[in-house]
């Protein structure tokens, strides 16, 4: 059986040619996996590279390697084929007919799912991703039509729908890996974002641990692991606020996930690096929006105007980069941790943090300009992959005695950073929810001089770093170029099933035998 199956074939009967009333199998189909061949990891294209099956002519383009050259020689030392890891909002009809009006003119034949269905299931076929990062998913369309099709090729899955019932919120994310090659290393982590009155938009996100199914793994280090978090944040442009507690939320169960990988078996065990992680989705946020930085940075000022926070304005995205809009953000200390913004009432922390070490696998020169939706009236890079370290310690805890220990190495990121946005004590407003006053503008609302003073600035860093520790480390080798923004055409269409274009990187796995900081 050939491991690429082609839009006439993805096209009958059910779409994959199957029973939609019989039960998907549990443990997949065993298809050969096409193993892409590994030259140089930065000299260019695999196999798929410019073929004909990539849709609108997309072309491979390659990564510039690590300024690290330890890093980039143990990624081109290492045997593995790399990761490919697509992101791909696939455009559910419950969405696509609740905002109609997004499609102006186009034909209602190429809106249609039996018309979109082929194209993106033939799109995921012939680049053969290791792992399926899928937002948009409608809930019968997944049983009716792209399990089963995933299922010939090879893919289990994980899917999770959004938390309401109502007809506009069927559709849910799903994660799907090449069940020949990548096994669960524990069980998929579902995070429901809707889980106080702040955070009350009912998107969703998985956080799926992956570790490699090989038999000529080196028995002298731990097989190839990653954690895979995929998510579809809340599309509102003014809620800015909301997009950021609901990715920060995310990041908190990846780090939750990564703490379970590490820990020590005994006591006397020293703890394990956490295996690298990739962190991708639909963020509904500009390239120089709040929710970027955050993600990047590990840093974001709630203290802005919340309508900027997503880098759309008025459905435009923000001219300039996040410093232009929002100054250059200040280096943390525990007392600029401990201030508080207002936020439509409530008290939240005016900086939100995280530990986790992030990066675009698309290198900025490949995201300017470019486009990842498309609308008559729109153009929108909005779907984002990035990839990085978890600290090996985890979450830390302040000291007994003396200054507090931050949960990173190099910056400050307080012990408290994993807090769900709204669930801090005393944030929530002194009025029944729905009665929150309007607010255009958050207002910032710092501490005073005295109790910021009491805090201080003195803090140390976490006691052990992820680069001290042997470990395993992801290193983008290439990546599916996006169109331009002036080459763009309405989606869908006749070569695009979805609104969204895809998004795919490939990672090679690095070793790094780690050392003193």
């Amino acid at each position: 059986m050939s491991s690429t199956l082609s839009a006439s074939e993805l096209g009958s009967g059910h779409l994959d040619g199957s029973d939609p009333t019989s039960p998907a199998s549990s443990s997949g189909w065993s298809t050969p996996r096409r193993r892409r061949s590994r030259p140089s990891i930065h000299g260019g294209s695999n196999d798929g590279g410019s073929g004909s099956g990539t849709p609108t002519s997309r072309q491979w383009r390659a990564v510039p390697p690590p300024h690290d050259a330890a890093l980039a020689a143990a990624a081109e030392q290492d045997p593995a084929p790399p990761v490919r890891i697509m992101c791909y909002n696939i455009l559910a009809d419950n969405l696509l007919y609740k905002n109609r009006y997004l499609y102006g003119r186009l034909p209602e034949s190429v809106l249609q799912w039996r018309y979109r269905a082929p194209k993106i299931l033939a799109h995921i076929s012939e680049n053969r991703p290791d792992v399926v990062c899928l937002q948009e998913v409608h809930h019968e369309h997944l049983k009716s039509d792209i399990q089963p099709v995933l299922e010939r090729l090879g893919y289990q899955g994980h899917y999770v729908r959004r938390t309401q019932s109502s007809d506009a919120h069927q559709d849910g994310v799903a994660t799907f890996w090449l069940a020949g090659r990548w096994t669960t290393a524990l069980p998929v982590r579902e995070v429901p974002y809707q889980t106080n009155a702040f955070l009350d938009r009912d998107n969703v996100g998985l956080v799926v641990p992956l570790t490699e199914v090989s038999s000529d793994a080196d028995p002298a280090r731990p097989p190839r692991s990653l954690i895979v978090a995929n998510t579809h944040l809340l599309f509102n442009p003014k809620r800015g606020t909301i997009k950021l507690g609901q990715i920060h939320k995310l990041l908190a169960a990846v780090a939750s996930v990564a703490a379970d990988l590490s820990s020590p078996a005994t006591p006397d065990t020293p703890p394990l690096a956490p295996p690298p992680v990739v962190v991708c989705g639909d963020m509904n946020s500009a390239l120089n929006s709040a929710t970027l930085q955050l993600l990047t940075t590990g840093q974001v000022d709630l203290s802005a105007p919340e309508e900027l926070l997503s880098g759309q304005a008025a459905g435009r995205p923000n001219a300039g980069s996040y410093a232009d809009i929002f100054g250059h953000p200040p280096a943390l200390t525990p007392a600029l941790t401990a201030q508080k913004a207002d936020v439509k009432g409530w008290q939240v922390p005016r900086f939100l943090t995280h530990p986790l070490d992030l990066a675009s696998a698309y290198p900025d020169a490949m995201l300017v300009d470019r486009v990842s939706s498309v609308h008559p009236r729109t153009r929108d890079l909005v779907d984002f992959i990035t990839f990085g370290t978890v600290p090996v310690n985890g979450p830390s805890v302040a000291e007994v005695e003396g200054p507090p220990r931050s949960a990173h190495a190099s910056r400050w990121v307080p012990a408290t950073w994993h807090e769900t946005l709204g669930d801090e004590p005393g944030s929530r407003p002194p009025f029944p929810p729905g009665r929150t006053p309007k607010q255009s503008v958050i207002r910032k609302r710092a501490m005073g001089d005295a109790a910021a003073a009491s805090i201080g600035n003195d803090w140390v860093p976490a006691a052990a770093a992820t680069a001290a520790v042997p470990h395993w480390e992801l290193v983008p080798t290439q990546v599916l170029e996006l169109p331009r923004v002036s080459r763009a055409r309405p989606m869908p269409n006749d070569e695009e099933g979805s609104d969204h274009l895809s998004l795919v990187a490939d990672f090679a796995f690095a070793w790094v035998e780690g050392g003193a900081e």
